[in-house]
């Protein structure tokens, strides 16, 4: 949810609650729209953890930052979770957060459509390889299926992809190799700044189309695939 990112800065306090007005009932913005309506169901709260996992479950958490999805669906289910973190700090963290917890397995490095290293940007929970920033780092990604391959995952509960722009070269591949098949549920946020974004999610989500159904969507705030 990159949209309002400089916003603050340009419009403070009422100011800014203005302009969100004016983008969402005035100008009636699609994204502005779709972020009223998800507040308006708490969906961080109600859509995102809303799953029928088990303790048998295997769930992937990619792109984990703080951990605090991964921290409510432990709670709720206690299934095995795989937490993809490629940021060191985010990762350091997250292994002491959840070291008592046998369950959770963090790894410092994230899933895409290749195994490759690459140039991030960090900027706290909007860090990206797609975007520009003072504090740029090298991290390592890995192609999820060499990663499946590497952790003899056969079915996917529930994967959370949140990865700032990098979740259209990794859905590209699960799709393209079928990964997207072991997949029961795909939790998506897809992000605007990358060039094209709209006419790559389409051409993504007509793929997804062809397996899965669509439980909720909110435009580029959230959005789920349930496997037919």
């Amino acid at each position: 949810m990159e949209k309002m990112t400089g916003i603050d800065e340009l419009f403070p306090r009422l100011g800014r609650r203005l302009f969100v007005f004016y983008k969402t009932y005035i100008e009636r913005d699609q994204f502005y729209v779709a972020l009223a309506r998800w507040h308006r169901v708490n969906g961080d709260a109600t859509l995102r953890l809303d799953y029928p996992l088990s303790e048998t479950s295997i769930v992937l958490d990619v792109g984990g930052y703080e951990g605090n999805w991964c921290a409510q669906i432990a709670t709720r289910f206690n299934p095995n979770i795989f937490v993809l973190e490629p940021v060191p700090s985010h990762y350091k963290a997250l292994a002491e957060r959840f070291a008592s917890n046998p369950r959770v397995k963090v790894y410092n490095f994230g899933l895409s459509g290749k195994s490759e290293t690459q140039t991030l940007s960090v900027l706290a929970d909007g860090s990206s390889v797609f975007r520009a920033g003072a504090n740029q780092i090298r991290v390592e990604l890995v192609d999820i299926c060499a990663f499946i391959e590497r952790t003899q995952i056969d079915e996917i509960d529930l994967i959370k992809i949140n990865i700032e722009g990098g979740e259209y070269p990794l859905l590209a591949r699960m799709l393209e190799t079928g990964v997207v098949k072991k997949c029961k549920d795909i939790q998506i946020q897809f992000h605007d700044f990358v060039p094209d974004a709209e006419l790559l999610r389409q051409r993504i989500t007509q793929q997804l189309e062809k397996t899965h159904d669509r439980t909720y969507d909110y435009f580029f705030i959230w959005e789920n695939w349930r496997r037919r």
